[in-house]
C-alpha cells in the first residue's frame, strides 16, 4: 500500500485536527500563543481530551511512561534523529472517540515543541507516516525558518510569525502555489471546503487532499511521500513529481530523508 493510500484512511482525523489549535496534524497557524508546559499529571487537551503529560529530559520521558506511549516516543525518536531533543513535552491521550492521531505546537520557549499522540492509533499503520508529517512541520516551522513573533510579514504569515524569505515554505509556495492565485486557501487555512475545492480543481497536483489544505501541508504530506517513496524518474512530469524533485534540492532534507528510511525501516 503507497503511502496516498494509507493517508486517505486518515483524512478524517487529519482534518478533524485542523478546528483543535496549535500546528495540529499540520494546522500552519495556531489559536493561541506557544504552549505553556503543563506539569505532570492528567489534563484536558483541546485536541486530544484527556491526556497524561511526559516531560522529556535526555531523550526519556517522565514519569515512567505506559508501554505504548513509550513505542510511540521511540517510534517518533526514530523519525527525527537528534531533533527529538526539541520535545519538551509529550501529551498521550487514548480515545477512539478523538479523530486527532498526532500534533507538534511550539512550546513556550518556540525553539522547542510539544507533541501530541493518541495511543488509540498507536499501533495503525498510518503512525509511523503521521509522525513523519509532524516531523516536517517541525523542519518547516522551526524559527530559522519562521521569525516567531513577527507580524509585519513581507512573505506570509504561518505559525505564529512570518516565514523566512529563504525558507522551504517560501520556495515551496513560489514554485507551486503562485499560480493557483487569490482564490488558493492562505497559509493560515483550517477550512477543509476550502481545501476540497482546490482538491477537486487540481487533483492531480496533491499527494493526498489534505495537502490542499494550505501550502504548509502540501509540503508536509509530500516530505511524507518523499520519504516513503521512490525517487520519482525522469520521465514523470507531473506536478506531483516536481515536488518530490523539490526536496531533492536540498542537501539537508535528502540526509534527513535517508536517516529516517534507514532508522524506521523504509
Amino acid at each position: 500500500m503507497t503511502y496516498s493510500e494509507v493517508v486517505r484512511r486518515l483524512a478524517l482525523s487529519l482534518v478533524a485536527a485542523l478546528v483543535a489549535g496549535g500546528v495540529l496534524a499540520g494546522c500552519a497557524i495556531p489559536t493561541e500563543k506557544w504552549t505553556d508546559p503543563l506539569p505532570y499529571g492528567e489534563f484536558e487537551d483541546e485536541a486530544l481530551d484527556a491526556v497524561n503529560v511526559y516531560r522529556v529530559s535526555d531523550g526519556v520521558l517522565e514519569p515512567e511512561p505506559s508501554a505504548r506511549a513509550e513505542e510511540v516516543w521511540d517510534a517518533f525518536r526514530e523519525v527525527a534523529g537528534e531533533r527529538a531533543d526539541q520535545i519538551r513535552e509529550m501529551r498521550a491521550g487514548d480515545s477512539g472517540d478523538v479523530d486527532t492521531a498526532a500534533y507538534v505546537s511550539h512550546d513556550v520557549d518556540p525553539r522547542f515543541w510539544v507533541l501530541g499522540v493518541n495511543l488509540a492509533y498507536s499501533r495503525d499503520p498510518t503512525m509511523r507516516e503521521t509522525l513523519v508529517h509532524e516531523f516536517a512541520h517541525m523542519l518547516s516551522l522551526s524559527v530559522d525558518q519562521v521569525d516567531i513573533g513577527r507580524l509585519d510579514c513581507t512573505t506570509f504569515e504561518i505559525a505564529d510569525g512570518c516565514a523566512r524569505t529563504q525558507s522551504y515554505i517560501v520556495a515551496f509556495d513560489d514554485e507551486f502555489w503562485k499560480d493557483y492565485g487569490p482564490s488558493a486557501p492562505a497559509a493560515d487555512n483550517g477550512d477543509p471546503e476550502a481545501a476540497s475545492a482546490l482538491y477537486a480543481e487540481h487533483e492531480a497536483d496533491f499527494v493526498t487532499e489534505y495537502a490542499a489544505t494550505s501550502v504548509g501541508e502540501d509540503f508536509a504530506e509530500t516530505f511524507v511521500t518523499f520519504v516513503a517513496e521512490p525517487t520519482p524518474t525522469g520521465q514523470d512530469n507531473s506536478l506531483v513529481a516536481d515536488k518530490l524533485r523539490f526536496f531533492y534540492g536540498y542537501p539537508d532534507l535528502v540526509a534527513e530523508r535517508d536517516r529516517i528510511r534507514s532508522a524506521a525501516g523504509y
